[in-house]
């Protein structure tokens, strides 16, 4: 009795675990990054993820890392997720950028904490020390910045509040634009 228990319970916990795994994701954060006081713009194509609608539609979508956070449209303030363990760390590699608790390295520049300058991540308003290992997780507002200045309200009030729109929770305020790829749209990739 105790052995069909087990086997219940293992078989159980598989299946949990792939109904997990397999669950499809789509959500959203804002973000803004600054460094020394200027606002980087990441609007432009080379850091937008491109898709077919084949490639949209296989099985293993969201699983490849370029696939598991991202941007598309040309809208450089919103975060795409697609997996349970996208991180800003993922999300900025798969536009070139490395990103972690010392160092922002973006176009050939490395943007490293030091006796002047610190490189610090709020997240919702509030200083985050997790830096690239940071889950997104939907309707964040994340704020990176590189800068000599105590304060930094500015920065904070400048990331935008658009989320909402993109994963259909703010039904009030509209929609989320032109942009394609929004919860439960037809063209997500």
């Amino acid at each position: 009795m105790k052995k069909t228990h087990f086997i219940i319970a293992v078989v159980v916990l598989f299946i949990s675990i792939y109904l997990i795994a397999t669950k499809e994701i789509h959500e959203h954060a804002d973000f803004a990054v600054y460094i020394n006081g200027e606002k980087l713009n990441f609007s432009q194509d080379k850091y937008m993820h491109h898709e077919t609608a084949e490639e949209e539609k296989s099985e293993k979508h969201g699983q490849q890392e370029d696939e598991k956070a991202h941007m598309h449209d040309n809208v450089g303030w919103i975060a795409h997720k697609h997996a349970a363990d996208a991180t800003w760390g993922i999300f900025f590699r798969n536009i070139n950028i490395t990103f972690n608790s010392a160092c922002f390295v973006f176009e050939g520049s490395s943007y490293c904490s030091n006796e002047t300058h610190n490189l610090r991540m709020f997240v919702n308003g509030r200083e985050d020390f997790e830096f690239g290992g940071k889950k997104i997780n939907d309707l964040d507002r994340v704020l990176i910045t590189f800068d000599n200045s105590r304060n930094i309200d500015a920065q904070l009030n400048s990331v935008t509040d658009e989320a909402c729109l993109y994963s259909r929770k703010c039904p009030e305020r509209g929609e989320a634009g032109s942009e394609g790829c929004v919860t439960g749209g037809k063209q997500c990739t």
